[in-house]
């Protein structure tokens, strides 16, 4: 996708509600000064997730470890690619176990939680980059 000033539609899969506000406020925070203006939606079903029209998103942030699940966000992004190889996904965990599985679902990022922001800063200007091009 190419990405001007237009709106990037981001959606987060998220099971700990704690955990999704404060993506939610770190992309607040991250665009606050950004040329790109942004919409976001959180989700914290797979089963929900799954049943989005993904066309709709540019980004995804998927949690991999996802409690009360009979999937995880691994299992999750490849039935994604299934749908859309293209849309730019970022793993966000605190399980680095998984880094292998989550790029080889070509996933463009892998954020560890918890979230620090210039770590998330530096992750999101590489994010946008390669959305970008």
């Amino acid at each position: 996708m190419k990405i001007g000033a237009m709106k990037i539609r981001i959606a987060i899969l998220e099971d700990d509600t704690r955990e999704a506000e404060e993506t939610c406020t770190m992309l607040a925070r991250f665009f606050q000064n950004s040329i790109y203006d942004y919409s976001v939606e959180t989700y914290s079903s797979s089963a929900e997730f799954l049943s989005l029209p993904f066309v709709k998103y540019d980004l995804l942030f998927l949690d991999i470890l996802l409690d009360g699940e009979e999937i995880n966000g691994v299992d999750v992004a490849n039935k994604i690619r299934e749908q859309n190889p293209l849309i730019t996904l970022v793993f966000l965990t605190k399980s680095i176990h998984f880094a292998v599985d989550g790029y080889k679902v070509n996933a463009v990022d892998y954020i560890v939680k918890p979230l620090v922001y210039e770590e998330f800063l530096l992750k999101m200007h590489k994010i946008i980059d390669i959305m970008s091009q």
